[in-house]
């Protein structure tokens, strides 16, 4: 998996997608076990959302 951000653009895998806001992190990238989480959120059936696991791995 390749992660590539430049300034407000995100590609994952080549293919450009939005990239999270977030009120509570600021540019936090995380990858574990081939999950991306940015800024607490997980990239879930096509949408940035906040879970558990995302906010847990974001922290720590």
């Amino acid at each position: 998996m390749t992660i590539t951000q430049s300034g407000n653009k995100l590609w994952i895998n080549d293919k450009e997608i939005e990239q999270p806001k977030s009120l509570f992190f600021n540019n936090c990238l995380r990858l574990v076990d081939n999950k991306v989480y940015i800024n607490g959120k997980e990239f879930k059936n096509g949408k940035w959302k906040y879970t558990i696991r995302s906010i847990i791995n974001t922290l720590f």
